[in-house]
């Protein structure tokens, strides 16, 4: 079996990993690809890390709507800066925020919930127009992997995670039960050590982002 000798892979080193730990050479790259896409979605929603979490200023439309990130997950928190008040929202029902702002509120009253409606939050009560922006933190996304030279966090950080899963969606595909469950067992457990390297900095009130070589990534809506 191959040893993961360089941690910084691309996306075709990684195809190439698992054609020569499955010995599966004549399964397609892209059928590969499909693999390792699949491990990442996985890792994506199980992991909750600060490598994996960004921050995007997004623009409220007058009706008090904004519109959701394409790579999130899962808000931490969302704010919105109404001159020298950041006004962190609670979050509710969608029912709850759309009631709320049916309510007739005063001119400049500031907003106390959100909620979501498909692809946008919604905030409420909201009637201070359209030139003000929310200040979303989240869970995201890790990009997929596409081009042969592409890389994202857990190429460069945690290769392991997306071969031992990509590993198990191989077998899957080939009919190999036994080589499914350790290959899921292996990958199911290295998510939990990343997690728990995170849980436990989080119990002792330190920082993660640097010891794991991540960052938060921001951006700016246009």
């Amino acid at each position: 079996m191959a040893e993961i000798r360089n941690p910084n892979l691309n996306y075709s080193s990684l195809i190439g990993l698992l054609k020569q730990w499955s010995q599966r050479k004549n399964i397609p790259d892209d059928m590969m690809g499909f693999f390792i896409e699949m491990a990442l979605s996985r890792a994506n929603w199980a992991l909750r890390i600060p490598p994996l979490e960004g921050a995007a200023s997004m623009s409220i439309s007058e009706t008090g709507y904004i519109q959701i990130p394409t790579d999130f997950l899962e808000m931490k928190e969302l704010g919105v800066q109404v001159g020298s008040v950041n006004k962190i929202l609670d979050r509710k029902s969608f029912n709850e925020v759309d009631s709320i702002s049916n309510l007739s509120m005063a001119a400049g009253a500031l907003p106390e919930v959100f909620g979501r409606y498909g692809n946008y939050f919604k905030i409420a009560p909201w009637n201070l127009g359209g030139d003000y922006n929310a200040n979303l933190y989240y869970h995201r996304a890790e990009p997929s992997l596409v081009e042969g030279d592409d890389v994202n966090w857990f190429t460069q950080f945690a290769p392991q995670v997306l071969l031992y899963g990509g590993m198990a969606e191989l077998c899957d595909y080939t009919r190999d039960t036994e080589g499914a469950m350790m290959w899921k067992s292996k990958f199911e457990n290295e998510i939990n050590i990343l997690q728990a390297v995170e849980d436990k900095a989080a119990w002792a009130g330190s920082s993660l982002a640097v010891s794991m070589g991540g960052s938060i990534k921001a951006r700016r809506s246009v």
